[in-house]
C-alpha cells in the first residue's frame, strides 16, 4: 500500500530544557486500519453543485466527509462518471460547490485498487488533506471474508464491520469505495539506544497538523504501531508526553506536519486527550434502568448472576477483539481491576468475530475477569448500539451510567 520511510533522529537522552528538532518524512494512514471506512455512490448530490457538462447518463455522487474543524464546507462533493473500464471522478478540490474549476477529473481505472485525491484549504493552498479510495481494502483474506465476496460485492456482515445502517445502500461492486485518510506524518527517535516511532496525527482531518485537537502518537510499547485510540500512546500536541519513561513537551510544530521541537521537562505527563474523549462520551443514563435479571455462562463455563454480585458496583464492558477502540481501552480496564477490585466487579460481554482470537487476546493481555458471549438477544436487551459500550451498575442493581469509552480515573472518581 503506502511504503513507510522513517529517518531516525539519534539521541541518547536530552538534558532538561534541551530541545531536539524531530523531522517527519512519511505521510501514511493510521495503523491497524483504524481509519478505514466505506462510502456509497448516490443518484443525487447532497449539495447544490455546478456540474461539468457531459453527455453521459451514468452519473453518481459521493458526499465525502472532509473535516469537522474547518471554516470550509464539512463535505467534499464528488461526481463519478462511470465507464466500462474506469470511472472519472470530478472532485471539488477547492470546496466551493463548483466542479468545473478543479482541473481535469481523476481517472480511476478498474485495474487499479487505489486512488488518492487532494482537497486544499480555501485560505491556505499549502494546507492539503489527502484522502484515498480503495476498490478492496488492504486486508488479509481472513479479515475481508466476513463482509466482501471474491467479486467485490458486500456481504451481510458489511454493516456490522463498518458500524453502518444498511438502509438504501447498493451492495454490488462498483457502487461504493472503501476510504481512508493520509493524515499521519511519521518519524523516529532513538532514545537510550532504542528506536521509538513517533508521529503527528491530523485528528481534525483538515490538512493542518498544529490544531489544538491534533495528536502526537508515540510507540511506547514498541509494537510498531501508532495508535490514535491508545490513551497510553496518544496525546494532544499541547500536552506533556511520556517517551521511554521520560517527560517531554512539543513546540514549534510545523503546520504541515514536517517537524516539531521536542524538549525534556520535569513536569508529569498530562491527560488532556483522555479528558477530551471522555467529554465526547457523556453519560447517557443515570439510575433509571433496571438490570436484566438473568444468569449468564462465561466462556469458561462458569455461571454468573448480575443481580447477586456482592461488589458495590458492577462494570459491564461490551467489546470485541475486532474493535480497535475496545482493544485500546483494555489497559484502563486492567487498572480498574488491579486498583478497584474491592469496589468494582468487571464483567465483559464479548461480541466476537473470532472466538479463538478473542480468547488469545484475553489471556495475552491478562484480562482476568469474567467474559460472556454477547448474542443478538442480549445485545438488544442491553440496548447496545456501538462498541465499546460500558455500563456502570450501582448497589441497587440499577444502571448508574452508560458510556462508550471509560478510564480508570473516571471510574475511580465515581466509586470513591
Amino acid at each position: 500500500m503506502f511504503r513507510i520511510l522513517v529517518i531516525p533522529i539519534l539521541i541518547s537522552s536530552l538534558s532538561f530544557s534541551q530541545s531536539l528538532n524531530v523531522k517527519l518524512d512519511s505521510l501514511t494512514t493510521l495503523n491497524l486500519n483504524e481509519g478505514l471506512g466505506i462510502v456509497s455512490m448516490k443518484n443525487k448530490p447532497k449539495e447544490n453543485l455546478k456540474l461539468p457538462q457531459t453527455k453521459s447518463t451514468n452519473i453518481f455522487f459521493i458526499n465525502h466527509f472532509y473535516s469537522w474543524d474547518t471554516s470550509n464546507d464539512h463535505i467534499t462533493s464528488i461526481m463519478v462518471e462511470k465507464f466500462e473500464e474506469y470511472e472519472l471522478l470530478y472532485v471539488d478540490k477547492n470546496n466551493n460547490e463548483d466542479l468545473t474549476d478543479d482541473g481535469a477529473p481523476l481517472k480511476f481505472s478498474k485495474s487499479e485498487n487505489e486512488l488518492v485525491y487532494e482537497v486544499r484549504c480555501e485560505q491556505d493552498q499549502n494546507q492539503i488533506l489527502r484522502q484515498v479510495f480503495f476498490r478492496k481494502p488492504i486486508l488479509s483474506d481472513k479479515q475481508v471474508k466476513p463482509f466482501l465476496d471474491d467479486a467485490g460485492n458486500l456481504l451481510d456482515g458489511w454493516a456490522f464491520a463498518f458500524n453502518k445502517i444498511p438502509g438504501s445502500w447498493e451492495t454490488r461492486a462498483g457502487n461504493f469505495y472503501f476510504d481512508d485518510r493520509l493524515t499521519l506524518k511519521r518519524g523516529e527517535v532513538i532514545l537510550h539506544g532504542r528506536p521509538i516511532m513517533i508521529g503527528l496525527f491530523d485528528f481534525t482531518n483538515n490538512g493542518a497538523f498544529d490544531d489544538i485537537r491534533d495528536l502526537v502518537l508515540i510507540d511506547n510499547n514498541l509494537d510498531g504501531n501508532l495508535n490514535a485510540f491508545d490513551f497510553e500512546e496518544a496525546c494532544q500536541i499541547n500536552e506533556v508526553v511520556s517517551i521511554g519513561g521520560e517527560s517531554y513537551y512539543l513546540s514549534d510544530i510545523d503546520k504541515y506536519g514536517n517537524s516539531f521541537q521536542l524538549t525534556r521537562t520535569h513536569e508529569s505527563p498530562t491527560k488532556y486527550y483522555v479528558e477530551y474523549m471522555m467529554s465526547q462520551s457523556p453519560a447517557i443514563e443515570t439510575e433509571t434502568q433496571e438490570m436484566p435479571s438473568q444468569i449468564f455462562t462465561t466462556i469458561d463455563g462458569e455461571k454468573i448472576d448480575l443481580t447477586t454480585c456482592a461488589s458495590s458496583y458492577i462494570l459491564l464492558n461490551f467489546w470485541g477483539e475486532w474493535c480497535s477502540p475496545c482493544v485500546s481501552e483494555i489497559p484502563e480496564l486492567i487498572k480498574i481491576q488491579e486498583n478497584l477490585a474491592e469496589k468494582v466487579q468487571i464483567i465483559s460481554f464479548l461480541y466476537t468475530k473470532n472466538i479463538e482470537n478473542a480468547k488469545k487476546m484475553i489471556i495475552g493481555k491478562n484480562m482476568d475477569w469474567p467474559h460472556v458471549i454477547l448474542d443478538e438477544e442480549l445485545k438488544d436487551a442491553f440496548r447496545i448500539k456501538s462498541f465499546p459500550t460500558n455500563i456502570l451498575v450501582n448497589g441497587a442493581k440499577k444502571i448508574h451510567e452508560r458510556r462508550n469509552i471509560i478510564t480508570f480515573r473516571m471510574i475511580k472518581k465515581i466509586v470513591n
